[in-house]
């Protein structure tokens, strides 16, 4: 059985390996942190009054990235 740990390491590492590929096919910066900002509110959008599972986990790591490109 999986852990909580553990299951929070697999989104984090899964959005990681999306956002990194693609992002690599976005040209500018500002490109980038509209796609980040977009991907973040699709983890934050509720389906049936609730949040996907682990979606902090998944927002932490995009709103990581936009405070990167903002700077």
């Amino acid at each position: 059985m999986q852990t909580l740990k553990d299951g929070r390491r697999q989104i984090y590492l899964e959005v990681q390996k999306k956002v990194e590929a693609e992002s690599k096919q976005i040209g500018t910066g500002h490109l980038k942190l509209k796609y980040f900002e977009t991907e973040k509110q699709k983890w934050l959008n509720r389906s049936e009054s609730k949040y996907k599972p682990s979606c902090m986990v998944a927002t932490y790591f995009l709103t990581k990235k936009i405070r990167q490109y903002q700077n």
